[in-house]
């Protein structure tokens, strides 16, 4: 399966995007794609797109950065995924 990773930021909340990234690309999957929207910085390849995003606007729009994780998407499997202010617990 081929799989869009979206990830929603605001400017206080993401402490651990770096170890969001290193997670999804742990798991090997074959086709895959990250979009990362939110911050003031931009980046675009095969794997990693960041989408910078006018917190002004609409302070933590979180509705608006989910549709445009929908538009960007390269793959119509989606798992959007807030990024958290504390760390990610290890369940297994």
């Amino acid at each position: 399966m081929n799989f869009t990773f979206g990830i929603v930021t605001t400017p206080s909340s993401c402490e651990y995007l770096q170890q969001i990234v290193d997670s999804i690309e742990s798991e090997n999957i074959p086709n895959y794609q990250i979009i990362i929207v939110g911050g003031n910085k931009s980046h675009n390849d095969d794997i990693l797109q960041i989408i910078p995003f006018d917190e002004s606007i609409h302070p933590g729009w979180v509705s608006k950065k989910k549709n445009v994780i929908t538009k960007h998407a390269k793959y119509e499997n989606i798992v959007y995924r807030a990024c958290p202010k504390s760390p990610i617990l290890d369940l297994q």
